[in-house]
């Protein structure tokens, strides 16, 4: 499935979801480094950009865009936050795997984390975005 289409359906997924709730809990990434989205590739600009769109730029601080190592595979992330969100429920109808993007989704309380992943099949570089917005 072509990313752009993906990050679309992210859009309907992130609109159910409003707010920007504290996010000092949310574990972070090995080897991810935060970057602005304006210095990233283009389609780390489009995966930042679903996000906004589907919770609305008042709600983008909620939005963070990091580079991951080239290698980074999908996998490797969502082992990741399964294993580090402790008692967060993953949202099985939220899960969308692809070979260029992949999304998934965890709620606690009245917070959902929702993370995305571009790998680097098209060689400019892997990129991860997480957003928490309140339920």
């Amino acid at each position: 499935m072509h990313p752009r289409i993906l990050i679309i359906l992210l859009a309907f997924v992130l609109a159910a979801c409003a707010g920007a709730p504290a996010t000092n809990d949310i574990p972070v990434f090995t080897g991810a480094t935060p970057i602005e989205a304006n210095t990233a590739p283009a389609i780390a600009q489009a995966l930042v950009g679903g996000f906004t769109g589907a919770i609305g730029a008042e709600n983008a601080r909620a939005i963070t865009l990091y580079n991951v190592p080239d290698a980074t595979t999908w996998s490797e992330v969502k082992a990741f936050y399964a294993a580090k969100l402790g008692d967060w429920q993953a949202v099985p109808s939220y899960l969308v795997e692809n070979d260029t993007f992949s999304y998934a989704a965890w709620q606690q309380g009245g917070r959902t984390l929702v993370i995305g992943l571009v790998e680097n099949t098209l060689g400019e570089g892997a990129y991860l975005t997480t957003a928490v917005v309140a339920r």
